[in-house]
């Protein structure tokens, strides 16, 4: 997907948004996939959502952007309802 540099920040406040909402993993990599975003966009999207990057694989890319915009919040909902208990 080739994003023009006007709908680029659009773009990229949507999917961000996406990942926000998004309540699993696989979701968010859903969402990412669905995207078809190079790893030019994905480091574009990684530093808009804050996420730090040290990386130019896209894999690893997409994993990091997944990680902090959605597993950080699964595993601090888990830990705060201790849903791992019995």
């Amino acid at each position: 997907m080739s994003l023009n540099p006007g709908d680029n920040e659009k773009k990229i406040t949507e999917v961000a948004d996406m990942l926000k909402s998004a309540t699993s993993r696989q979701e968010g990599r859903a969402i990412l996939l669905s995207q078809r975003f190079n790893v030019e966009q994905l480091k574009i999207l990684a530093r808009f959502s804050n996420v730090q990057i040290n990386t130019a694989k896209k894999a690893d890319l997409m994993d990091r952007i997944i990680q902090v915009t959605i597993g950080y919040r699964i595993d601090s909902e888990i830990i705060q309802n201790h849903k791992w208990q019995k």
